[in-house]
């Protein structure tokens, strides 16, 4: 149907729609590959793509034409680089580019909570004045607040390897999202996707279809009664 109506290129998430935000777990390669096989038309994938390795065993696995990728990128902006760099290079480098083309503040701390995740949860407090802060200028106090902390951990445990799987916080790295549970999400202490956005970000996040709406019909001021 979609070829009919004048699709060009399909991109396939292999998720189903339950599978989002906390809930989203592994994609399903299989069904990307299937759809590939059914359609001629070039098809991309997305889903469980953390490393420019992930992209190459993609590729290779569902023969697809091209591979995308969300949550892996905004944690490591690098990724189609095939590099980790460290964390505040990256964050700068996107600071920099919001002074220089200004966007609302929600943007700016959703992407840097993104890219500070895994340090970010060893620095509550510092979470919580990121979540808070009103000014780009304040971000990036905190944001350089995050960096000297780095730099510290890095002098205090130079020649140290990291402990488990995960490398160390200071590094860019993809942020391991845990797959669907058994019954509510209320029963199994998981929030929904929108309620993690709106702690980390502040009252100021609205969906994307509400700004819309917002830019269609912009707020009046409510007449007084005579």
């Amino acid at each position: 149907m979609l070829k009919k109506a004048g699709c060009q290129l399909l991109t396939v998430h292999g998720h189903t729609k339950e599978q989002k935000g906390p809930l989203s777990g592994a994609a399903s390669w299989e069904h990307i590959k299937a759809v590939r096989k059914a359609v001629a038309i070039p098809v991309f994938a997305n889903g469980n793509i953390q490393s420019l390795q992930d992209v190459e065993s993609c590729i290779q696995d569902t023969g697809v034409q091209g591979v995308i990728s969300a949550e892996g990128n905004l944690h490591n902006p690098a990724l189609f680089e095939g590099w980790s760099p460290a964390v505040w290079e990256l964050a700068e480098e996107y600071l920099d580019i919001m002074r220089e083309h200004p966007c609302p503040l929600s943007y700016v701390r959703a992407h840097l909570f993104k890219l500070w995740h895994h340090m970010l949860q060893a620095h509550q407090q510092l979470r919580e004045e990121l979540a808070k802060v009103k000014t780009l200028e304040g971000i990036a106090a905190v944001s350089q607040e995050l960096k000297m902390r780095c730099q510290e951990e890095i002098s205090r445990q130079e020649g140290a390897k990291p402990a488990g799987d995960l490398p160390f916080h200071w590094i860019c790295q993809p942020y391991v999202q845990l797959g669907p549970r058994e019954g509510s999400k209320e029963k199994a202490g998981v929030r929904s996707k929108r309620a993690l956005e709106e702690e980390e970000c502040g009252k100021e996040v609205l969906s994307k279809n509400k700004q819309k709406k917002q830019l269609r019909n912009p707020p009046t001021r409510p007449s007084t009664p005579l």
